[in-house]
């Protein structure tokens, strides 16, 4: 993807992170068809600028012991 590209990718993953104020991983790489190593990018950068901060939200069960049902990351926008 060219400089261009990814400043507007980074800047409408800012946009929607503002507008949702907490979202998790998977909410993320469906909305931009992206893959979660490429997405964690992209927040890692707003995570640096102190913009963004990493959550894990645990399963309905309150403790992630193996079920089913597995732990999802969450980003919050503090920025």
């Amino acid at each position: 993807m060219e400089l261009r590209g990814r400043c507007n990718m980074l800047l409408a993953v800012r946009d929607y992170l503002v507008k949702r104020k907490e979202v998790s991983l998977d909410q993320l790489n469906h909305h931009f068809h992206t893959e979660p190593a490429a997405m964690r990018g992209m927040l890692a950068y707003w995570m640096r600028q102190g913009c963004v901060n990493q959550q894990s939200r645990l399963c309905a069960s309150g403790a992630c012991k193996g079920c089913q049902m597995a732990c999802q990351e969450m980003y919050a926008w503090v920025g």
